[in-house]
């Protein structure tokens, strides 16, 4: 028994400064990461505010992850006002006429193929892993075909039809109906 708890001992003795530097890297990572992450959210909410400056007429901010585009346009009495448009993750133009007057031209409703890759669950109370693409779109809506399988039991694969709303950037929240007829919902990741 003693030898055995000596043995444990200097085996620990012999990796302690590899785990502690692996340790310091891991740390320095994680804060590093955070205080990169805090400067962004700074500039991001620098880059999106709707302040216009005394020298600046017109601001246009596109905004990704909520999917908006807002136009802060300066009044001749100093007053501003905020147009705030839908932006779709599809291409999207901003024309300026010779009148300054902007445009903003996306397509709201049409025909898509976007795979995408899901997890959740069915309603009879099976988790489910989806693999599919979305055909049609309206808005930030989407209506896919896919398939799902149970993870614990493979040969279970069933087609579904679902319909999500896009709710960040490339990720929706979706409800599916299989061809057993059993509901579910699901998180996907659009790629």
């Amino acid at each position: 028994m003693k030898t055995m708890l000596l043995n444990l001992v200097n085996n620990i003795k012999a990796h302690l400064k590899h785990d502690a530097i692996l340790a310091l890297i891991i740390l320095l990572g994680v804060f590093g990461w955070k205080g990169c992450r805090k400067v962004a959210k700074t500039q991001d909410k620098q880059v999106t505010s709707t302040v216009l400056a005394p020298n600046q007429k017109e601001k246009i901010v596109v905004n990704p992850e909520k999917h908006t585009i807002e136009v802060i346009t300066k009044k001749p009495d100093g007053s501003t006002t905020t147009t705030t448009t839908y932006l779709p993750d599809r291409p999207t133009a901003v024309i300026e006429d010779n009148n300054g007057k902007l445009s903003i031209i996306d397509h709201k409703y049409g025909a898509e193929l976007r795979p995408y890759l899901g997890i959740g669950g069915a309603f009879d109370g099976t988790p489910r892993v989806h693999v599919g693409s979305d055909f049609f779109y309206f808005h930030r809506m989407d209506l896919g075909l896919g398939l799902d399988t149970n993870p614990s039991n493979l040969k279970d694969v069933r087609a579904n039809l679902n319909l999500s709303y896009n709710f960040w950037s490339n990720t929706s929240i979706a409800v599916s109906v299989d061809n057993h007829k059993v509901p579910g919902l699901f998180l996907k990741v659009r790629f």
